[in-house]
């Protein structure tokens, strides 16, 4: 861990990572440690408060800290599952959870990402040095200047407004509301598709009984399978723009999509995954180089040619169908009723 710090540029004192370990045994914090090859990749903590009183913010409940991924595995949605976990585990306790993030551009893709899942300000303004900073007062601009957001868990309740995502704009299309912020121009009907995707599945999806989610009328795929390809296929299809060869366990997600009408996951897992997938990639447009648009790139063990811009406008068509059978299929159960599948 020490390592993966340094090549991020921060340092940490002496036994900080020990001291992490020491606090979780107490209960004071959880912590979480992402992993690749038996390598450190990033972490990141859930401060428990002790009582509302340890804070100066309006709104009380746990808050994420110290989310870190180093620069070698950036854009890969690591920081997305990292803070999957944190959130999961501080709405089990409590109906917020807190956040900082910082004010100057290092900060940028962090804000963007906050936003995307949903976390707004919490109306203290900002702070220096865990201090409320006063209007008219001058600080630097550093790491110690933090804007503190928070997020609702879905069936909570609180005195202030909710922090759930953005609202879908029910006139607009994603396309028409004009470019995703930090997503490169070449790149916005991607982002435009993904986006849409999103908004679409969550609306048809919506109410549909598990039965209707794996039923299979005429013995076209079920809306499951086309929730579960879509994610594994994402996934996939970027590590082959990235360069890259599938790993061990992108081999087993491909397997289990084969047999995942079978095993039927929740539903509602499904869509949620899908929505987490393309936080993650539109996380990874933003680091996208324009300049790398046409190289060459290699799909499969048959190793079949195409480009990176290829791969990346693949993932975007092939959003968009498998969003339209999943949309029609969706429409065809829930007015027909299920049928066991076959």
């Amino acid at each position: 861990m020490d390592s993966g710090y340094a090549e991020m540029g921060w340092s940490k004192p002496p036994g900080y990572f020990q001291s992490l370990i020491d606090a979780q045994e107490t209960g004071r914090i959880s912590a979480w440690v992402a992993s690749a090859d038996d390598a450190y990749v990033g972490h990141v903590k859930l401060v428990w408060p002790v009582d509302p009183s340890e804070t100066s913010s309006p709104v009380s409940g746990p808050e994420i800290q110290d989310l870190a991924v180093i620069p070698s595995r950036r854009r890969r949605g690591v920081a997305a599952l990292l803070l999957d976990a944190a959130e999961t585990a501080g709405f089990e306790r409590s109906s917020i959870v807190r956040i900082g993030v910082g004010l100057h551009p290092g900060y940028g893709a962090a804000q963007r990402l906050y936003v995307r899942r949903g976390y707004m300000p919490d109306g203290r303004g900002v702070t220096y040095e865990e201090r409320v900073v006063g209007e008219g007062e001058t600080v630097r601009l550093d790491d110690d200047l933090v804007l503190h957001l928070f997020k609702r868990r879905e069936d909570g309740e609180s005195d202030v407004a909710p922090a759930t995502a953005p609202a879908r704009d029910s006139v607009r299309e994603p396309w028409l509301r004009g470019p995703i912020p930090g997503i490169p121009s070449l790149l916005q009907p991607v982002a435009h598709a993904l986006t849409m995707s999103v908004e679409d599945i969550a609306g048809v999806c919506d109410g549909l009984t598990e039965a209707q989610m794996w039923s299979r009328p005429g013995g076209i795929a079920s809306v499951g399978f086309h929730l579960a390809h879509l994610a594994g296929s994402t996934d996939r299809l970027l590590t082959y723009a990235r360069g890259e060869s599938l790993s061990e366990e992108q081999m087993a997600v491909l397997e289990w999509e084969r047999r995942v009408d079978i095993e039927r996951p929740a539903g509602h897992t499904l869509v949620t995954g899908w929505s987490r997938v393309v936080a993650a990639t539109l996380e990874a447009l933003e680091a996208f180089d324009e300049g790398t648009a046409f190289e060459a790139r290699e799909v499969g063990r048959a190793r079949l040619p195409s480009t990176v811009l290829g791969l990346l406008f693949h993932v975007a068509e092939h959003a968009s169908r498998h969003t339209g059978q999943v949309t029609t299929t969706a429409k065809i159960v829930r007015h027909s009723g299920s049928r066991a599948p076959r």
